[in-house]
């Protein structure tokens, strides 16, 4: 599995795991897939009522397919249906959440890097880039990652909390389970490069993504923020876990 690394401002670079071509490839056969079962559904339905001229065919056949990629993976924070079944997704290089313009650009450039030779310049692009770019993600400086869990949620990233402890940051319900992780990440780091200048800027700057995406700011040090995070996600998200069996 290949790697890139998200530079901030501070030049600290923080690892992202690369989806694979082969998932890439199974992930765009997948979409293929649901065109088709979209097209036999119009076609049953006009079998069966027979109230489509070739105006209407057009609009209802070709747009729908036509703007599928943008509209998914706007919706569905950079996945199609494809992308969802092979857990990989479209993310930014610099980390911060990717745009309308990003999708834009991306989905402008599928006629070069996917239809035109059936993919090939895409397949080229990607495995000669090393960020596992095609053009569209060149353009829109993104790439596609895997968010697959080598191992159970629980193991992980999560731990139990006691009862009744007390959230610090109600804000968390705004993180994911791969902001998590990447809290995770980071402090492992940490602890490998106790006291490198690499390693505080990491945690630094690791700790400003996470507070925007909270919509917060605090003065504690990265470690402590990040501990009292865990924690309160982890509270969290077992409570909710617990509500939802009732």
């Amino acid at each position: 599995m290949n790697y890139f690394s998200i530079e901030t401002s501070q030049n600290v670079e923080i690892e992202h795991k690369i989806a694979g071509i082969g998932d890439r490839i199974a992930a765009q056969l997948i979409d293929y897939l649901v065109y088709f079962a979209y097209f036999l559904l119009l076609l049953w339905f006009h079998s069966m009522f027979s109230i489509f001229n070739s105006e209407i065919v057009l609009v209802i056949v070709i747009l729908p397919v036509f703007f599928y990629p943008l509209v998914m993976e706007m919706l569905y924070e950079g996945q199609t249906i494809g992308k969802m079944a092979l857990k990989i997704k479209v993310v930014r290089l610099d980390g911060m959440p990717v745009s309308f313009g990003n999708y834009l650009i991306r989905w402008l450039f599928i006629l070069i890097d996917i239809r035109i030779f059936s993919g090939l310049i895409a397949i080229v692009t990607i495995l000669a880039n090393g960020k596992g770019q095609r053009l569209g993600d060149l353009a829109a400086q993104t790439t596609v990652v895997t968010i697959r869990q080598s191992a159970s949620l629980t193991d992980t990233i999560l731990f139990e909390t006691p009862e009744n402890y007390q959230i610090t940051y109600p804000q968390v319900e705004k993180l994911t389970h791969d902001d998590i992780q990447t809290i995770r990440d980071v402090i492992e780091h940490v602890k490998k490069n106790k006291g490198s200048k690499e390693s505080v800027n990491l945690a630094y700057e690791a700790s400003l993504i996470i507070q925007s995406k909270m919509g917060i700011k605090t003065n504690k040090r990265a470690s402590d923020f990040f501990n009292i995070v865990l924690k309160d996600y982890n509270f969290y998200y077992y409570q909710n876990e617990k509500k939802s069996r009732f």
